[in-house]
């Protein structure tokens, strides 16, 4: 029995370190900040003054919207945005995507969001360096530095979550902390769930036994 319940120890040890390392492609979330201009709207209303805000938008990095070298759009698949004391979220939608860019399309490196197919409105950030380099096409985990500008263009609207109202982006402020970098997070394959269900099914079996015995 000793045997019994010390190779099904092992066997669960074994199901669990096997799950470890078996990761899907990971997702990324970019982190971006800086601040709204006068006129920009919350439900609304106007903030009246620059308002600094902080925003995280977890997307899928293989699949990309548009066809242009240098110029990457991703559907987010959660957002969430920090501004006047209190934190937002906003479902996915059409409007809601991730736009990166790059050399060769720029010299520079650009980090915001667009709607999507039209492209026609949007915000992003500029930095001159990007730590590593990468290409917006096919980004990954990298750090903005050395800020050089920013673009907003038509009024970028992002529908808010629980009745919250739209935000509506109309300028952005001449100075405020502009920052932006991505961050992987690896997501596990579903075959991973699998294998550690089973793997603690097997542990509490083992429990189970001791107690008994």
């Amino acid at each position: 029995m000793k045997k019994r319940i010390f190779s099904l120890f092992l066997l669960a040890t074994l199901t669990l370190t096997l799950a470890a390392p078996a990761m899907a492609s990971p997702v990324l979330t970019l982190h971006s900040t800086g601040s709204f201009g006068q006129t920009s709207t919350l439900n609304g209303k106007a903030f009246g003054v620059d308002t600094p805000f902080s925003l995280q938008a977890q997307f899928n990095p293989s699949i990309d919207q548009t066809p242009m070298s240098g110029v990457g759009v991703f559907s987010i698949t959660s957002f969430s945005i920090y501004l006047q004391n209190r934190t937002y979220t906003a479902s996915p939608s059409a409007k809601l995507n991730v736009v990166l860019m790059s050399p060769p399309y720029l010299p520079v490196y650009g980090a915001g969001l667009v709607d999507a197919p039209s492209l026609t409105s949007e915000f992003i950030s500029y930095f001159s360096s990007a730590t590593p380099t990468y290409k917006a096409d096919t980004p990954a985990a990298t750090q903005f530095s050395n800020f050089v500008g920013k673009y907003q263009s038509a009024a970028y609207t992002i529908t808010l979550d629980n009745g919250e109202g739209d935000l509506v982006i109309r300028n952005l402020a001449a100075s405020g902390n502009y920052t932006a970098n991505i961050t992987a997070v690896a997501v596990p394959e579903p075959s991973t769930y699998v294998l550690v269900t089973m793997g603690l099914g097997m542990l509490g079996f083992v429990r189970q036994k001791k107690a008994k015995g």
